[in-house]
């Protein structure tokens, strides 16, 4: 099998947004937060599994939506890049770039 990406670390997102990513071998947990007024304010969570240098997160938004984020970790690993699909049908295209 493919080695195991490390997707651990604090990615930023264009709009300053940020996703705080734990992993322990392939499992990983993920929490993203928006600057709303000044404050860090957690927006969606969930945790998943990492094949190679891909990442499936089944997450969880602030009004209780769900759905699953399918992600894809660059060949230097510095960025990452993905798709949310939300089950009610909305999709919103991922990217970040690694701080830690």
């Amino acid at each position: 099998p493919p080695p195991t990406a490390q997707f651990a670390g604090t990615w930023r997102g264009l709009d300053g947004s940020y996703v705080v990513i734990r992993q322990n071998g392939t499992i990983i947990a993920a929490e993203s937060f928006v600057n709303v007024f000044g404050v860090a304010t957690r927006a969606s969570w969930g945790q998943g599994t990492v094949t190679g240098r891909q990442a499936f997160v089944d997450f969880m938004d602030a009004y209780g939506n769900s759905g699953r984020s399918e992600v894809t970790l660059s060949d230097d690993g510095q960025s990452i890049a993905g798709v949310a699909r939300y089950n009610n049908g909305i999709q919103q295209n991922l990217f970040a770039s690694r701080t830690t």
